[in-house]
């Protein structure tokens, strides 16, 4: 299911490309680790989770709301209701409430240019360490905070 959830916002059929930018792509994720429910516990968490982790290794940060916990909740019940859901239309709602909260700082696009080379030197697996090392204390200290 982990794969689904993954494979579904790298989708493309016949050349069509349904989630075209990594705005949109992060929404998929976002949506498909809430919908197709891949865990018994901690799907919503593990929404904002992935979907932080895309956008780190695609040299964006995500910095999750304080009203995090809500919407991965509407999304959720929206999830839900067979009759009125659509996917299209969660994907674009997710969109709007990620994209304010996304940003790509000057230090991240360095690191993203020095880890994402042709070339993996050792060099290039520190800076990752460091900057997974980083992200990792960060947004998981982050969704920390909406346990307690």
């Amino acid at each position: 299911m982990i794969d689904a959830c993954i494979e579904f916002a790298r989708t493309d059929t016949h050349r069509i490309i349904p989630f075209p930018t990594l705005e949109t792509r992060a929404s998929a994720i976002f949506y498909s680790f809430i919908s197709f429910h891949p865990f018994a516990d901690g799907n919503k968490r593990t929404s904002l989770v992935a979907t932080s982790f895309f956008l780190f290794m695609n040299g964006y940060q995500f910095d999750i709301p304080d009203d995090a916990p809500e919407f991965t909740k509407s999304v959720a019940l929206r999830c839900l209701d067979a009759t009125e859901h659509s996917v299209a239309d969660e994907v674009i709602r997710i969109r709007g409430w990620l994209v304010p909260n996304i940003s790509q700082s000057a230090v991240m696009r360095v690191f993203y240019h020095l880890t994402h080379r042709r070339q993996k030197n050792l060099s290039a697996q520190v800076i990752w360490a460091l900057g997974f090392a980083v992200w990792n204390t960060i947004s998981l200290a982050r969704i920390g905070e909406f346990i307690r």
